[in-house]
């Protein structure tokens, strides 16, 4: 699927050590390579916070995930229901950022007034480059989507794409469901893959109705 639809980041800066899935929908990586050449050189690439930008003290910056697949997916989500379906991640669109020893960690240092600074100029950078935090900081805040298609912060986000962009994935992963539940039965791998197949075909349903 990824190796299909997404574009493979072992080449990139931005890439680490801590992404096991080295995949990405290429507006995402657009983008991401868009913020390190902001902090390559600030002054030019976004003037008006170039000052801010430099008190940051980082030459890139790197991710700690990119795409995930569904077994994954649903592995690590505490609750699959709650986010399964709906993660950017699923698509290639969201990355979390490696915050570790980063004088922006805003969640290992909530009440640091310097990393809380740090962080707002992240988000300004970010902004730069069409990427938003889409999560409140106490859930997760190194969690990045693309501007474009994230419902929480853009009133004029593209649901048509988007949905194009889920529909190709959608029928995806109901084959890989499918193959899991009637081909390979496995059941010991901790999925609940009948649930998930439901909320797939479900899913599907609300988007043949969409275009109808």
């Amino acid at each position: 699927i990824y190796q299909t639809h997404l574009k493979n980041i072992k080449a990139f800066p931005f890439d680490s050590k801590q992404v096991s899935n080295k995949h990405l929908d290429p507006e995402m990586i657009d983008a991401l390579n868009y913020v390190n050449l902001i902090l390559s050189n600030p002054d030019k690439y976004a003037p008006k916070i170039s000052e801010r930008i430099k008190l940051l003290s980082i030459e890139k910056i790197t991710i700690a995930s990119a795409a995930r697949s569904a077994n994954l997916q649903a592995r690590i989500s505490s609750s699959y229901k709650a986010s399964y379906l709906s993660s950017f991640h699923l698509l290639g669109l969201a990355v979390d950022l490696e915050m570790k020893g980063k004088s922006f960690d805003i969640k290992s240092h909530p009440t640091n007034p310097t990393v809380a600074y740090n962080y707002e100029t992240l988000k300004l950078l970010l902004n730069e480059a069409g990427l938003v935090f889409s999560e409140p900081v106490e859930k997760d805040p190194n969690h990045v989507e693309l501007l474009k298609y994230c419902r929480k912060k853009n009133l004029n986000w593209d649901k048509d794409a988007l949905k194009e962009k889920e529909k190709l994935f959608l029928y995806e992963m109901l084959t890989l469901t499918e193959m899991k539940l009637f081909k390979q039965k496995k059941t010991h791998d901790g999925i609940d893959w009948s649930g998930i197949y439901k909320d797939l075909l479900e899913k599907k349903a609300l988007l043949i109705e969409k275009d109808h």
